[in-house]
């Protein structure tokens, strides 16, 4: 058994590629760890998450709907102690945030007049034992 670390890509609110923050793991576990985009630190991606493995959520313009993320496989036990929704357009409007030791939610619409949009929604926590990492969501926004 060795303990290993492990980073995913993943987008940032802008729309960026970037490394999440380290996780240790034991080696053993590597194989089920690549199933869900992670990988070594200075190797090769595993299985690397590219923009079209980010989940889409498609709304009309007059849709207000919730939205949540389960980061009980990722924890690993921990929990989560902060989240911190970040909309990747201004014309996202989020409403009731709210966490639970292994799930965050939030529910949302589009700003009057908006009805065409493409962008990113982004989820930051912070667990209690201190790691933080993100999770991305693609919003598209398009009449029906």
């Amino acid at each position: 058994m060795t303990e290993i670390a492990v980073v995913r890509d993943v987008f940032d609110a802008l729309g960026r590629m970037t490394v999440s923050t380290p996780r240790f793991i034991d080696d053993s576990q590597l194989a089920e760890f690549a199933l869900y985009g992670w990988r070594t630190l200075f190797g090769v991606p595993v299985a690397p998450l590219t923009e079209g493995q980010i989940p889409t959520i498609t709304m009309s313009p007059t849709d207000i709907r919730p939205w949540g993320l389960n980061w009980g496989p990722w924890l690993n036990g921990d929990s989560i102690a902060t989240s911190l929704w970040l909309p990747g357009n201004s014309s996202l409007i989020l409403a009731n945030p709210s966490k639970y030791p292994t799930t965050t939610n939030v529910w949302l619409s589009i700003a009057p007049g908006v009805t065409s949009l493409t962008c990113l929604l982004t989820n930051r926590i912070t667990t209690s034992g201190g790691r933080e990492d993100d999770q991305s969501v693609t919003v598209i926004v398009a009449q029906r």
